[in-house]
């Protein structure tokens, strides 16, 4: 319980000094959790780097305690941790954004403006730090049309197409720095839908162009729902694609329509996971949700950290599946192999027909 409350406390801190909305006074709350910092031990601090890790959230943590004077509260080796992860964020993402501008301009060439989304945009245009957010691939969208224009005009800055990755709806494409770009050529999530409900343009803050195609703010939450959802089964809950939710609600949240996102989503069960989801940001962290969602949130029952934390210890084994039992079971016999990925607790599995029911 220890390790739960400082985590909790940790992302706290985050959302309240980088998006100024999780809390109306950033001061009160640094003052509020800063005993819970100073008191952890370092084996609950050892836990809570070990969420923060599993979650992708240790950037985030990092970029809190450069600017805040709360790293001093964090022992070594930890308080190392977070920064060294924080610092090799910036580092990483400034590559892909450089890696990026040259694409786009090599695109722009040949008369190609992609979509492009998930993680590269929302550490580019949402987040307010760079190293607050990890990316993976660069991901694109175009028109079936461009497909060979555009493998054509990037093949110059070394990215070669990857046939065995290749999908019915996107093709792989990598550089000799491992740098890969998802190029998908079909959405079926918008398909039938008119562009200008879809997508915008906007002025990145970051990356050299003057502006680049995404999606639109509607569709950018309906995307990030179903992105959850659809990793769901494999993952469990993943605290940082929680909180790109809130980044975008900063951002973006006057210009929401909740009848329009509805619409636009592919099923109940979605809409649902999006209730319950800006119910938890707003339960748990005081994060403040567009008014035009509050009579639509007021019987929804959240799910809870706690929840989140064991559904996701979970689904790193596998359990409660058979394969998750085997899993564990060879761990045991084999020890430090396993090491890195946190054990579940039995509470885990005890709560789990309850987390189920609640599922977020």
């Amino acid at each position: 319980m220890a390790s739960l409350a400082l985590s909790h406390a940790l992302i706290q801190v985050c959302l309240s000094v980088h998006a100024n909305h999780a809390s109306r006074d950033a001061t009160r709350t640094l003052e509020q959790v800063r005993p819970t910092l100073a008191g952890a031990s370092a084996q609950t601090w050892g836990e809570c780097f070990s969420t923060m890790h599993f979650h992708r959230l240790t950037p985030l943590v990092g970029s809190a305690l450069s600017c805040l004077r709360l790293a001093e509260l964090v022992p070594q080796p930890f308080r190392q941790w977070f920064l060294d992860t924080y610092h090799e964020t910036v580092a990483a993402n400034t590559v892909r954004l450089l890696t990026l501008d040259g694409i786009l301009q090599k695109l722009s060439v040949a008369g190609i403006t992609p979509v492009l989304w998930k993680g590269v945009v929302l550490a580019d245009s949402f987040y307010p730090d760079l190293g607050m957010r990890m990316m993976g691939d660069i991901d694109f969208a175009i028109a079936p049309e461009e497909l060979s224009p555009f493998t054509q005009a990037i093949a110059s800055l070394g990215f070669v197409e990857e046939p065995e990755k290749a999908t019915t709806d996107a093709i792989y494409l990598r550089n000799g720095m491992g740098m890969l770009c998802d190029v998908h050529h079909r959405i079926h999530l918008f398909e039938g839908k008119e562009d200008s409900a879809i997508y915008c343009q906007i002025h990145p803050r970051r990356l050299k162009a003057p502006s680049i195609k995404i999606l639109s703010p509607d569709a950018m939450m309906v995307h990030l729902v179903v992105h959850m959802l659809g990793h769901r089964p494999e993952t469990g809950p993943i605290l940082q694609w929680i909180l790109d939710l809130a980044f975008v609600l900063q951002q973006w949240g006057d210009r929401l329509d909740p009848t329009h996102i509805q619409a636009l989503l592919p099923d109940h069960a979605s809409w649902v996971t999006l209730l319950k989801t800006l119910r938890f940001l707003e339960a748990e962290w005081g994060v403040m949700i567009p008014a035009a969602f509050t009579p639509l949130l007021s019987a929804i029952q959240p799910f809870t950290f706690g929840q989140v934390l064991r559904q996701r210890r979970l689904a790193l084994w596998g359990l409660p599946h058979l394969r998750g039992w085997v899993k564990l079971g060879v761990a045991q016999l084999m020890g430090d192999r396993y090491q890195q990925i946190p054990p579940p607790h039995l509470r885990d599995l005890l709560l789990w027909p309850i987390d189920l029911l609640q599922s977020p």
